[in-house]
């Protein structure tokens, strides 16, 4: 999966979707990790609306490599 995702950030990459200084590999990583924490915590019993926010804020991390033209 990890490999499928790099490739495909890799992609968008190229095709202007994100600056060109975004490393691929390591936004997979990072997209890996926020949901493996996610399903670790749901698992835990943390709330809807927690696990709601730690996706908002892990959206607003990647937003910080898409290019403000678009």
């Amino acid at each position: 999966m990890l490999s499928a995702l790099t490739n495909r950030l890799a992609r968008a990459v190229a095709e202007g979707c994100f600056t060109p200084q975004t490393g691929p590999a390591a936004l997979a990583r990072y997209i890996a990790t926020v949901g493996q924490g996610l399903a670790v915590d749901a698992a835990a019993g943390v709330s809807r609306e927690e696990l709601h926010t730690s996706v908002d804020i892990a959206l607003r991390a990647v937003a910080a490599f898409v290019p403000e033209t678009r």
